[in-house]
């Protein structure tokens, strides 16, 4: 692939740049394809590994991650122990006896 600029008066063809372009791919596009197939492959392996193997995380950052969750559970805890007290107070007045309502529809 030569590049005569200067031949025929400095003009530059696109029609020539353009069928050299075409036949440069048309001869490599498999190479682009396996290269570009290998460095995907090669890039989801690295990420599959630094998730499996190691998550980077320092002591420091461990402690903060644990501490975060051990406030979670508290807060979670008291919301538990609400819901628990709303359910015994449904239950208990579902354990009362009876008491038919008066009749809105009857003439007093």
């Amino acid at each position: 692939m030569d590049f005569n600029l200067k031949q025929e008066g400095s003009k530059f063809n696109i029609k020539l740049v353009a069928i050299r372009a075409v036949k440069f791919w048309e001869k490599n596009r498999m190479a682009f394809f396996f290269v570009l197939l290998a460095a995907s492959i090669f890039m989801g392996f690295r990420i599959w590994q630094q998730s499996f193997w190691g998550t980077g995380w320092s002591q420091e950052r461990k402690q903060e991650f644990l501490d975060a969750q051990n406030n979670g559970v508290e807060l979670k805890e008291s919301d538990f122990e609400k819901v628990i007290e709303g359910h015994e107070a449904r239950r208990n007045e579902s354990l009362k006896e009876y008491q038919p309502m008066k009749d809105i529809f009857d003439a007093y």
